[in-house]
Order: C-alpha cells, then sequence, then structure tokens
C-alpha cells in the first residue's frame, strides 16, 4: 500500500493555511502589513515543501520538527518584524496546532488522511479546506482593515471649560456633519456620561454657555441635542496637536460608545478650519 503526494497540491494548502494563520496573528496582535504577509506565507509554504521531500529522503523526524520551528521562526519574521518575535511564534505554533486538529478532521469526514487522488474525495477535501481558508482570510482582511481604520482615526483629547479639564479619546469621524443652527460652528459629539456633571454645572451657574441643537438622523425625524461651549479644545493626531476655542459639544447618547475605545465623535469640519486658517 502505498500514497501519492502530489508537491503542488502540498503546496497550495500550505500557503492558503499559512496565510489564514498569518492574516488571524495580524487580527490579534493589531499590524497590517498586507504584502509582507503573503510573502512570509509563500515562503512558509516552500519550506514545508522541503521539509517533507527532506523527511521521504529519510531525515528524522527530530530534525523535521526543528526545520519546522525554524520555517515558523522565518514566516513570522517576514511577516510581523523581529519585535516580539519569540510570542508571535508561540502564538502562530498553538493557532497552527488547532487548525491543523481541525483540518484532520475535516479530513477524516471525508475519508482522506493524506495529500492523494486515490478518489473524488480527495479533492473535494483540498477545495474545501482551500476555499475555507480563502473566506477566513478576506473575512480577516476586512476586520483588520476596519480595525486598523478605528487604531489610526483616533486621538487623545482635552477638553477645558473655566478651569475644569476633561481627558478622553476623540474618534476622528468624517461622518459627523452636525452644525449649530445659530453660531453655524461645527459640533463635536461627547459620551453623555462624561459631560453630565458640566452640563449640569452650567444650568445652574452659567446658562448662557447651554446650547440645544436640532438633528435628524438616520431612524429618528428630529429631535434636540443639549450641549454646551467649552473655552478650548486641544487634539493630538498623527503627531501633531491642534487646539480650538469656543468648541460646541453636544450630549450624544450612551449607546454611540458602549464598547468603544472613545467618548468623542469629532467634526471633520474644525480640522478643515485649522489646515485652512
Amino acid at each position: 500500500m502505498y500514497c501519492v503526494i502530489y508537491m503542488d497540491v502540498f503546496f497550495f494548502m500550505n500557503f492558503w493555511m499559512d496565510l489564514f494563520l498569518i492574516f488571524l496573528l495580524r487580527y490579534i496582535i493589531r499590524q497590517y502589513r498586507t504584502g509582507w504577509c503573503i510573502l512570509a506565507a509563500l515562503l512558509g509554504a516552500l519550506a514545508a515543501s522541503g521539509c517533507l521531500l527532506l523527511y521521504l529522503k529519510g531525515i528524522s523526524g527530530i530534525m523535521v520538527g526543528v526545520l519546522g520551528f525554524l520555517t515558523a521562526v522565518l514566516v513570522n519574521f517576514v511577516a510581523f518584524g523581529k519585535q516580539r518575535l519569540f510570542w508571535h511564534c508561540l502564538l502562530f505554533l498553538l493557532s497552527g496546532s488547532v487548525l491543523c486538529a481541525l483540518l484532520l478532521s475535516v479530513l477524516s469526514a471525508f475519508g482522506v488522511f493524506g495529500v492523494s487522488q486515490k478518489d473524488g474525495k480527495d479533492i473535494i477535501a483540498v477545495v474545501l479546506v482551500c476555499v475555507t481558508a480563502g473566506i477566513g482570510c478576506v473575512l480577516l482582511e476586512r476586520q483588520s482593515r476596519i480595525q486598523w481604520k478605528e487604531e489610526h482615526m483616533k486621538a487623545k483629547t482635552v477638553l477645558e471649560f473655566e478651569d475644569r479639564r476633561l481627558l478622553a479619546t476623540a474618534l476622528m469621524d468624517t461622518g459627523n456633519r452636525l452644525y449649530d443652527p445659530f453660531y453655524h460652528k461645527p459640533v463635536i459629539l461627547v459620551d453623555e456620561s462624561i459631560l453630565r456633571d458640566l452640563l449640569a454645572y452650567c444650568k445652574e451657574s452659567r446658562p448662557e454657555k447651554l446650547q440645544y441643537i436640532p438633528f435628524h438622523s438616520v431612524g429618528t425625524a428630529h429631535g434636540m441635542l443639549e450641549g454646551m461651549m467649552f473655552d478650548r479644545v486641544s487634539i493630538q493626531w498623527q503627531e501633531k496637536t491642534w487646539q480650538f476655542s469656543g468648541v460646541i459639544a453636544a450630549s450624544g447618547q450612551e449607546d454611540l460608545y458602549r464598547g468603544k475605545e472613545y467618548q468623542i465623535i469629532f467634526h471633520c469640519g474644525l480640522l478643515e478650519e485649522a489646515v485652512t486658517s
């Protein structure tokens, strides 16, 4: 009894498995270098094919294991660089072990235990595995892009009113198009939970600072947002610092910020004014 191994099929499967693992690890550690990830997957597939050929030539299993570990180091170095390389390799190997167990379960369900072509089941299993890995890569790439956007669209923000300072994180969201109808100024949205005390103070001591801004949004015909005018707002974003005076902040519902890593939705109009001023 013998098993026929097709190296092109073996290489193709390893490429997709490596690429899926790299994309999964990239999503976990939040690094976004797509071109290098593809190159790393190609190198990993080539190295795996080489290890298989050496094993068939009679090299010991221990040596194959050492070569496999060195392959993991090479793949992670190319994909993510040398920073925290040990932890990246550890995560890669652990997730690879889990994926191999799942892959063996799928192949066993099709009655396939090697990369051969005894009947049509083998081809179906290979196609199923590669298509599933490809779909997983596409979904992980999409989520990574969303994650990258959120990471790079956040800015440290300081809201100042009299002797009070609020420290928060702002999302530099270009979707906020809210303007104050009286001053025709851009309006930022601030989490209601951190603006509540200042609004109460303004109602009692500084009512002239209060603002009421009408709005329209999807799912809501109309409404009125309660807000106030801050003396000064400072943001640090993309290694630059901007300062604005007389910024109007409206109280946004807590549902907008629940589970998020920001408390302010900024207004692109403020940055446009800062750049053009």
